[in-house]
């Protein structure tokens, strides 16, 4: 009768563990269909050869119509090539340098008064000051060679980071004392209230998981109660269950660099980046 019992359960498990997978899958549905439908997308300028020209976080309206007041000068100058347009593209060239050492001077003031609330932000600016920014490419090996493709240096990171961690013992326990054990706990309150409040205070400056939903589109939808009652939803159906979805075991892993060599696997740590509402 037992073995009967303890095979329902887990039958009961599973079929709820699959209830609570379908569930996350249709909320992020959901988020992605109103993604897709409600957020602008940007048209980025290019470069010839198709590269994105970045813009400069200091950029301000101020700054464009000077550029533009400057370019316009320059190709009167070159149209008609007198004097007076020399010295007028001259001008709107010395202007433009003004503005722009100015509002660089503002953004980086403003870093620094900001960077107790927002440190990331400004240590991020700071990186791009180096001369030199390299990422992940080739790795030495054991054998003193170096990788030849993404793959191989995935796999020996891989490698290098499973060394970091232990293998925690296995927890070999009798199916009936982990059934009694589960059945103690007490049952999770979650209310509508207390994940609206959850979701309000998400830090938008966090990157997206593996599902590709950002905080800020979490936070945004955090304002409709009906999103709020769905996410309330599935997580009284982890609570009862137990297990988190299978798409929240997903992460993307990056790999950070701490020092020395960057040919080295053993100088770089993971990162972990996971789904936004598991992280709630």
């Amino acid at each position: 009768m037992a073995y009967r019992d303890v095979y329902r359960d887990t039958r009961m498990a599973t079929e709820l563990a699959i209830l609570t997978d379908t569930q996350s899958q249709e909320l992020l549905n959901k988020i992605l269909n109103i993604v897709d439908n409600s957020v602008p997308t940007i048209k980025l300028k290019t470069t010839k050869e198709g590269i994105p020209i970045k813009k400069a976080p200091w950029e301000c309206s101020r700054l464009q119509h000077s550029r533009k007041a400057k370019d316009k000068a320059w190709h009167c100058f070159d149209t008609s090539p007198t004097h007076y347009n020399l010295m007028s593209a001259i001008e709107a060239r010395d202007q433009y340098k003004t503005i722009e050492r100015e509002s660089k001077e503002s953004y980086e003031i403003k870093l620094a008064k900001g960077i107790k609330y927002n440190s990331k932000q400004f240590y991020a600016y700071l990186r791009t000051k180096k001369k030199s920014n390299p990422t992940v490419s080739k790795l030495k090996k054991p054998n003193g060679e170096f990788t030849t493709s993404v793959k191989e240096s995935a796999d020996l990171l891989v490698k290098s980071f499973a060394t970091v961690f232990t293998n925690e013992a296995s927890l070999t326990r009798d199916c009936n004392m982990d059934i009694i054990a589960v059945k103690q706990f007490d049952p999770l309150i979650i209310s509508d209230y207390d994940v609206k409040n959850e979701l309000l205070a998400l830090d938008v400056s966090k990157c997206a998981g593996p599902d590709g939903v950002h905080p800020k589109i979490v936070r945004i939808l955090a304002g409709n109660d009906n999103f709020v009652s769905a996410v309330t939803a599935l997580y009284r159906s982890i609570s009862d269950v137990r297990q988190f979805p299978e798409a929240w075991k997903r992460a993307i892993i990056i790999a950070l660099h701490k020092m020395g060599a960057f040919s080295d696997a053993g100088n770089y740590r993971p990162i972990s980046l996971t789904c936004i509402l598991c992280k709630v």
